[in-house]
């Protein structure tokens, strides 16, 4: 697989080249350029008010208002995004990578995440992240 690199200031993503082949693909690879960049305003236009956000093992979150401030503290401070795969059919999607954060900590990801619908203007409605620390 063929892969890109792109420098946003001291951010690092590297995504599959293959990003812009659905819809969906890149609306989640922008998605999760915006976390790791702390674009709040661009994760906020692409969740569902009534979101809910489970982070197997840890926590259940609901509603866009309570995820916003944990994405943010979650992924503060990060130097690196590498985005493996992006698998999406329909409404349903998966996102899987690492995070580099400048500390030197790393945190392994997979997110599924659930649109709540197959549209091009769709907003993400349930996400299940399994998250590793490396």
């Amino acid at each position: 697989m063929k892969y890109e690199i792109a420098e946003l200031g001291d951010l690092t993503v590297k995504y599959p080249v293959d990003c812009g082949n659905a819809p969906k693909k890149l609306v989640l690879k922008d998605f999760h350029v915006a976390i790791a960049a702390q674009n709040i305003e661009f994760v906020s236009e692409n969740l569902h008010d009534e979101s809910t956000w489970h982070i197997v093992g840890k926590l259940e979150i609901r509603g866009k208002e309570e995820i916003i401030p944990t994405i943010s503290k979650i992924y503060q401070d990060v130097a690196s995004l590498e985005i493996d795969q992006i698998i999406t059919h329909g409404k349903i999607t998966s996102i899987n990578g690492t995070i580099s954060f400048h500390n030197k900590e790393k945190l392994a990801f997979c997110h599924i995440h659930i649109f709540n619908n197959a549209s091009k203007t769709a907003k993400i409605k349930e996400t299940t992240s399994y998250l590793i620390h490396l």
